[in-house]
């Protein structure tokens, strides 16, 4: 009688094998119908309904481990607010350290004004050199405010104007040295300040930088005397925080600095320096998630590499590892692949790097069915691409690998780049299997040795 159940069962079981692969999806499940159970369980992680990961994973392969490393409660300047790190890095400096540029150069008594007569003639010059400013004249409107200035020594927004019209022609060292006589004048200039302390930045100066900055900052008023300052100063203070290892400081400020769109860069007096800003937002992001990374902020860091991911990069390679293992130590392991998919999508082939990505995932993720079946769907509208028979055999088990790897090989024996590249791929995860299938194929193809 059993063997009869099992004569009459033997049908159904055999059909219900054929119908599913060996990942355990249904062989007919599209890509689009895998991709979107993968999304409903990242959905579900992002929720709240999955726990963070018990043990981190181990970190991507070509990951620095210094640059994400977490930092240890005794590291005082990682834990830094950014109001914290501006106290800490500025020192003790006096106004007369900070505009060392002016020299010995004495500011006019704040008490003095000059006669009516002056202010008039001053008003005069100005207004010429205004004009010839706007007709970028530039030599014609530095000599013009000077005049201004012999008749009126008391107005700093005279000799602002003058430094502006020579740094125009250049001149960055003489339009500095007017700047710092500005905040002689009024130590709380804007304008000023932001010019100074970027000249300090530049020269690797990062305390008096700081320094200036945080005359203003720490008294709750900003640099909005321009549309494009505040991205200048953010971006400059993230940089400066980084290179200081005050990361909490770091995360905080960086939102000036990619928050603003290019009519930003078209309106600002600074739009050269705002555009270099605007192309560097995806950097500047990468660094805030690393920051976080180093924080143990694992969920914050992979939302600054998210919006990293929307915008264009110098270095988009180095993007995808972090992002997949801020992910995985967030407890999100399906995000984690959504992640690895979307980085295939946009490439034409699947280079190395995005293959080692893929063993990666594999050894870290408790379930990596839905992402193997989507590439196996991949590999059958495709099979004789090199790159998605690697990746395939990256999540497949040693033996299904083997034989995958073997059947390729052998319907493409003469191809030697693909034979070489497979081949020594292969030898570092089963060089017995390796050297049996060269074995094999010298025998068959003798000229291949």
């Amino acid at each position: 009688m059993r063997c009869f159940l099992w004569i009459l069962l033997l049908p159904v079981l055999i059909l219900g094998c054929a119908a599913h692969d060996s990942t355990g999806w249904p062989r007919d499940a599209s890509i689009e119908t895998l991709r979107g159970s993968l999304e409903q369980a990242a959905e579900r992680e992002r929720s709240g309904e999955w726990t963070e990961a018990a043990a981190l994973p181990e970190l991507p392969p070509g990951l620095d481990p210094e640059r994400l490393k977490r930092r240890s409660a005794d590291h005082a300047r990682a834990h830094l607010s950014w109001t914290e790190a501006l106290r800490q890095l500025a020192g003790e400096y006096t106004l007369e350290e900070l505009t060392a540029p002016a020299g010995d150069w004495e500011p006019p008594s704040p008490d003095g004004a000059a006669e009516q007569h002056e202010q008039r003639a001053a008003l005069e010059q100005y207004l010429l050199g205004h004009q010839a400013m706007l007709d970028e004249k530039y030599l014609i409107a530095g000599n013009a405010f000077r005049r201004a200035i012999e008749h009126d020594p008391y107005a700093p927004a005279l000799r602002r104007a003058l430094a502006r019209a020579l740094i125009s022609v250049g001149d960055q060292r003489a339009g500095v040295e007017q700047y710092a006589r500005v905040i002689r004048m009024d130590p709380a200039d804007a304008e000023a300040i932001f010019t100074v302390a970027l000249a300090y930045a530049n020269r690797e100066q990062y305390d008096k930088a700081v320094a200036l900055f945080g005359r203003r900052l720490l008294d709750d008023r900003d640099f909005s005397f321009d549309v494009g300052a505040r991205a200048i100063v953010s971006h400059t203070l993230a940089t400066i925080f980084r290179l200081q290892g005050c990361d909490r400081a770091l995360t905080e400020v960086v939102e000036d600095a990619v928050n603003f769109d290019q009519l930003t860069v078209e309106r600002s007096l600074y739009g050269p320096r705002v555009l270099s800003v605007y192309r560097q937002r995806a950097e500047i992001l990468r660094h805030a998630g690393d920051a976080h990374c180093r924080l143990g902020e694992y969920g914050r860091a992979a939302e600054r590499y998210g919006r990293a991911a929307e915008l264009p990069s110098p270095d988009p390679s180095a993007l995808p590892p972090r992002w997949i293992y801020a992910e995985l130590a967030s407890g999100r392991p399906n995000a984690a692949k959504l992640v690895w998919l979307r980085l295939i999508n946009q490439a034409g082939s699947i280079s190395e790097g995005e293959i080692r990505l893929a063993t990666y995932l594999h050894r870290n993720v408790p379930d990596a069915d839905a992402l193997t079946a989507i590439v196996r769907r991949l590999h059958e509208a495709e099979p004789e691409r090199a790159d998605l028979v690697r990746t395939l055999a990256a999540l497949l088990p040693e033996g299904d690998a083997r034989e995958l790897l073997a059947d390729f090989l052998l319907r493409h024996p003469r191809d030697r780049r693909v034979m070489a590249t497979l081949l020594r791929w292969w030898g570092e995860r089963d060089q017995p299997g390796a050297l049996e299938l060269a074995i094999g194929l010298i025998k068959d193809q003798p000229d291949l040795a």
